[in-house]
C-alpha cells in the first residue's frame, strides 16, 4: 500500500461531505427530560421521524426521509467514528453533536450501512487544562391528553337497545352486567419521568478523563409500567 486515504467523520470537523447535514448541538437534547437521545429529536428536524411507542424506556422508531427499504429501514449510527445499530446505551447527557446526514452523496462514504440514513454523534470531551464538575437534573409529567371518548354503562344500553330494536332481535338480559367501569380511568396516570446526571472532565498534559454517571426513574402512563435505568462512563 503506496496511499492510505480515510473518510468519514472526525469528532472535531467533518471531511469530505458535500450533501445536506442537519446538525443538532448536545446543550438542546439535554433539555428535555428523555431517556433517549432520539426521542428528544421528535418533531424537531426537518426530514426526521421519530415514533415514540410510550413505553418506558422503549427505543423510538427513527426514519430518516421515509422508508427506504423493506428489510430494515434503520439509519446507521456512528458514535465517535464507531458503527452502530442503535444508541440506547449512550446517556444523552454525554452527547456534544448529533449530524443527521439525509442525502447520497453524504452517506455514500458508509457505503450500503447508510442507505437508510446516518446520524453521526460525538461525544463530549474535557476542555484543555481544565477540571470541571457538573450535575444536572430534569423533571417532568407525563400526561394522556387525548382519551377515547366512551358512553357510561346507561348510555351502551340506550345504544345497544337501539340496535337490537333495528335488526328485529330479541332485547339483551342485562341482570348480570351491573358495572359502570371507565377503564380508562383506572389504567392511565399522570406520570413523572425524573433524570440525574454527573460529569466530571480532567484535561492535562499526560491524560483526558471524563466520568459520566446517570440515573433515570420514568412512570408509564400506564400504571405498572415503570422504567429504571443507570448509565455510566
Amino acid at each position: 500500500m503506496n496511499q492510505v486515504v480515510v473518510v468519514g467523520y472526525g469528532t472535531q470537523r467533518k471531511r469530505d461531505v458535500t450533501g445536506a447535514i442537519t446538525s443538532v448541538k448536545g446543550e438542546d437534547i439535554a433539555k428535555f427530560t428523555a431517556t433517549n437521545p432520539m426521542a428528544a429529536l421528535q418533531g424537531s428536524v426537518a426530514g426526521l421521524s421519530v415514533v415514540n411507542s410510550g413505553t418506558p424506556g422503549a427505543s423510538p422508531v427513527v426514519r430518516i426521509r421515509g422508508v427506504a427499504s423493506t428489510n430494515n429501514a434503520d439509519p446507521l449510527y456512528v458514535v465517535d467514528g464507531l458503527l452502530q445499530t442503535n444508541i440506547d446505551f449512550l446517556n444523552p447527557n454525554d452527547i456534544e453533536t448529533i449530524d443527521l446526514l439525509k442525502d447520497a452523496s453524504s452517506n455514500a462514504i458508509y457505503g450500503l450501512k447508510g442507505a437508510n440514513g446516518v446520524i453521526a454523534i460525538t461525544t463530549k470531551r474535557a476542555a484543555k487544562g481544565k477540571t470541571s464538575v457538573s450535575f444536572q437534573t430534569n423533571f417532568g409529567i407525563q400526561h394522556v391528553a387525548n382519551k377515547i371518548d366512551v358512553v357510561d354503562a346507561a348510555g351502551f344500553k340506550k345504544l345497544y337497545n337501539a340496535q337490537l330494536a333495528n335488526l328485529n332481535a330479541a332485547p339483551f338480559d342485562y341482570t348480570n352486567y351491573t358495572a359502570n367501569t371507565n377503564w380508562q380511568d383506572l389504567i392511565l396516570r399522570n406520570a413523572t419521568i425524573n433524570t440525574n446526571n454527573l460529569t466530571v472532565s480532567n484535561n492535562n498534559d499526560k491524560s483526558t478523563t471524563v466520568f459520566n454517571v446517570g440515573y433515570s426513574d420514568q412512570q408509564g402512563v400506564v400504571k405498572y409500567g415503570d422504567y429504571k435505568n443507570t448509565w455510566y462512563a
